[in-house]
């Protein structure tokens, strides 16, 4: 009788798992245990499929298809100290591959990463390069946030890149040449 009832509900209720077939069962004043209708299920083969959450693909955008304009990328890198644990924003020219800004804090935010943000376009202004800019980073929290957009709009756009590619974050431009100053 508990097999039929069991198998009743799950062909019904073909995603149900077994702790829904279960409940429905108990609400039908049937009585039986989680496990026993776990092993009824896998018995009649009856087992749902499990449910996989399904990521939404961002599309990356190639090199060749970037805005025009000056590019830098921000980054946060956590750091591990003795008995704790802080985070360190960094603000690069992509060209130069100059450090625009740095900033230690102890938890990620999207006001710190959007003032960190701010400070390195203020350098870049007062060097005298006044094109637009576009931002490069990876889809972290602080850096998709409604606080760093915005920021990112007044200035330029803001790209989403990957760490292993060439353009992304780590960009290697096919030079083994490094410059230390900002070229305007």
């Amino acid at each position: 009788m508990l097999r039929a009832a069991v198998n009743r509900v799950a062909l019904a209720h073909p995603t149900y798992g077994y702790r829904r077939v279960q409940r429905e069962l108990t609400s039908s004043d049937i009585t039986i245990g989680l496990n026993k209708v776990r092993r009824v299920l896998r018995e009649l083969n009856l087992i749902p499929e499990p449910h996989r959450a399904r990521r939404s693909r961002s599309r990356f955008i190639p090199e060749v298809e970037y805005p025009p304009g000056r590019r830098v990328q921000i980054d946060a890198t956590q750091v591990k100290l003795a008995n704790s644990r802080s985070w360190v924003n960094l603000v690069q020219d992509v060209t130069s591959r100059a450090l625009l800004e740095i900033h230690a804090t102890r938890a990620l935010s999207k006001y710190t990463a959007t003032e960190v943000l701010r400070r390195a376009i203020d350098r870049l202004r007062s060097q005298g390069i006044t094109e637009p800019v576009t931002i490069q980073s990876d889809g972290e929290s602080e850096f998709t946030s409604n606080a760093f957009q915005e920021y990112c709009q007044e200035v330029g756009t803001w790209i989403r890149s990957k760490v292993s590619v060439k353009g992304g974050l780590g960009y290697w431009n096919g030079s083994t040449e490094r410059s230390s100053t900002i070229s305007a």
